[in-house]
């Protein structure tokens, strides 16, 4: 045992004294600070899933905790929403809660450094600006659902452990911390069952060294840690789930395979190396080289300082096991889902530890120079890479922006619909959804009930707007910049919402006649009969002004030649008179193995001069598509 530690610790597992409230006091004001930056009261998303939850239920809240736990029994997660959407509270509501969850867990990180040395008014300065920007977590204060699920699982968990490393547990098993600690390690599971492993971790911590020492006592505690909370969640979930132990985010089943060994390299890499791996609607990408190069370089050299300087130092820890096995277990459960789905907020509480960890051991300099470089590695993800286009963001400003539009300009009907934005982002944004029968949402009764004006409804689909009000939508909105939304003529309305493709005749070749020549085909050949072969490590793009394409529909005629239907996109990327990349139009569509057309509706961006109208396949699998013809309709 480190001489720091025992000399800081009361061995009482109480978090007594003026310390405590003045850490939760600072914390509380820096991380509701955090939060109203980025605050609107618009709620999007997964936000509006619950309102629709108790809206089906009748505003009942044992109903609607009833349904939200027949999802995962996330009770006390479940049991936060249920009162906010069933009492139809503002979003500053949910705001406050997930800054309370945030102070709790940086009070906590600072209070477990100051258990290593009382001097560390520095180090837990820098402990607390690492988490506040960590770029895993960037995404958090704007997504409440997000916020509050992995804030209140980090918090009670790093009071468990807070416990029992100021009680001195592995040396002095006791009652009264052993119980503090299951009850908050419980808390932490039944917010998010992630925390089945971290629980599991540290129970096999507390067992083994019980088993080393030959006490009893701390076998046992190892074994009632370690396994009663995720033994009841897993009966619970047994009883009540209608999905199964593995599934996932997103309602996705998740397994241990060799994806999950694909995804930890990456996750390794982009944890201690500051690496940029994953896609950048999940991670705050850099931009390429040389600062992605130089931040690995000065990450990799700060981190095998800090390993140096600790490891020689032997400063084993009572937090040293805890916090490494922990760390690991979460890791491993994050990587679970694979590379095909990967979100940075996975490792958000694996940076924290890692942090707290950094903050606890070596000597005071190494510390330093490492929780520096984890600042400046974050500083710049921020400031140079692209936070500005991870999903939950861009969803929430989405919502502020649409809303604002719709409250403050008369709109010329009472149904809207939204039209050229991609999917299925749009459809989420607008609070559509499902995960099973009963757990599934149409987009925009939510978003229209709970931040519109009385009488206006806006939704993504015609029949959604028939299905739930018997009306076809009376006009049309679409997005024409950067937070900026625009009302659709009758004629734009109708090509965006009809079902039929005006006849191949009746449009207009994009390339004209020779319809190949004029294009940019990387990789692609003609054949014979002039239609293009696509695929998966190929493309094609043709530059168009943008009068031609504003308020039209983009037609595409394609075949599928691999025998099943293969995942196409119709694209257009739209530019401005600079040359500079302004936004894309996207939309992802099944191509049949019969020859068919698909069409997309244009609505550019304010300031665009050109679009770049694609040929390009959505999936890097070997696949075989044949292009005969694009043409748009005059």
């Amino acid at each position: 045992m480190d001489r720091g530690e025992a000399t800081n610790s009361s061995g009482g597992p109480f978090l007594q004294g003026a310390e405590w409230w003045k850490l939760l006091a600072v914390a509380m004001l820096i991380s509701t600070i955090v939060h109203l930056l980025v605050f609107h009261p618009y709620y999007f998303g997964d936000e509006l899933f619950n309102f629709a939850m108790a809206e089906a239920s009748g505003g009942s809240f044992l109903e609607t905790f009833a349904k939200l736990n027949s999802y995962k029994p996330r009770v006390l997660f479940n049991g936060w929403w249920a009162l906010i959407s069933t009492s139809d509270w503002p979003r500053l509501v949910p705001m406050l809660v997930s800054a309370g969850f945030l102070a709790v867990a940086l009070a906590a990180a600072c209070f477990l450094v100051q258990l290593r040395g009382r001097k560390a008014l520095m180090l837990q300065i820098m402990l607390v600006l690492v988490v506040v920007t960590c770029r895993f977590g960037v995404m958090l204060p704007f997504d409440y659902v997000a916020s509050i699920i992995e804030f209140s699982s980090l918090a009670f968990f790093l009071l468990g452990l807070l416990i029992l490393i100021r009680a001195r547990f592995l040396e002095h098993v006791s009652v009264k911390p052993g119980l503090m600690a299951l009850s908050l390690f419980a808390a932490a599971i039944f917010s998010h069952e992630r925390y089945v492993a971290a629980v599991f971790a540290v129970g096999g911590v507390i067992g083994l060294a019980g088993l080393l020492r030959r006490k009893p006592a701390g076998m046992a505690w190892g074994v009632i840690l370690g396994a009663l909370g995720p033994l009841v969640f897993v009966a619970l979930s047994k009883m009540i789930s209608v999905v199964s132990l593995s599934t996932g985010t997103a309602g996705l089943s998740v397994a241990l395979g060799t994806d999950t060994l694909n995804a930890a390299g990456i996750y390794l890499g982009n944890l201690f190396l500051a690496t940029s791996q994953g896609h950048s609607w999940f991670f705050a990408k850099l931009p390429a080289d040389p600062l992605s190069t130089w931040l690995t370089a000065i990450a990799g050299l700060a981190l095998c300082v800090w390993l140096v300087d600790a490891v020689r130092r032997k400063e084993y820890l009572d937090s040293s096991l805890y916090l490494f096995a922990s760390m690991l277990a979460l890791l491993v459960i994050a990587c679970l889902p694979g590379t095909g789905r990967q979100e940075a907020r996975w490792l958000f509480p694996v940076f924290v530890l890692f942090a707290i960890m950094v903050a606890t051991h070596g000597a005071l300099w190494a510390r330093l120079v490492m929780l520096g470089t984890m600042l400046t590695t974050n500083a710049a993800f921020l400031l140079q890479g692209s936070p500005e286009k991870i999903y939950n963001i861009v969803a929430s400003s989405q919502a502020r922006d649409l809303s604002l539009a719709l409250n403050h300009v008369k709109a010329p009907g009472s149904v809207g619909l939204i039209v050229g934005e991609r999917e299925p982002d749009v459809s989420w944004m607008l609070g559509g959804g499902g995960f099973g029968p009963g757990l599934s949402t149409t987009p925009g009764v939510q978003f229209s009930r709970i931040n519109l004006l009385e009488g206006i409804h806006v939704f993504r689909a015609v029949d959604d707007a028939k299905g739930q009000l018997g009306v076809e939508p009376d006009f049309g909105v679409k997005a024409v910049g950067s937070g900026s939304y625009a009302f659709m003529t009758q004629h734009e309305l109708r090509s965006a919402t009809t079902a039929d493709v005006p006849p191949l005749e009746e449009l207009r070749k994009l390339g004209g006649d020779g319809l190949w020549q004029s294009w940019t085909l990387r990789g692609l050949a003609v054949d014979a009969i002039g239609e293009v072969h696509l695929t998966a490590d190929a493309d094609g793009f043709l530059r168009v002004p943008v009068q031609q394409l504003e308020g039209r529909l983009l037609v595409y005629r394609m075949k599928s030649l691999s025998g099943q239907p293969v995942q196409a996109r119709l694209q257009v990327n739209w530019m401005s008179d600079s040359d500079r990349f302004l936004s894309a139009t996207i939309q992802v569509v099944d191509v049949a193995v019969e020859g068919k057309d698909y069409a997309m509706f244009l609505a550019p961006p304010v300031g665009a001069k050109d679009g770049l109208v694609y040929i390009t396949l959505a999936s890097a699998e070997v696949s075989d598509v044949h292009v005969e013809f694009v043409g748009i309709e005059p």
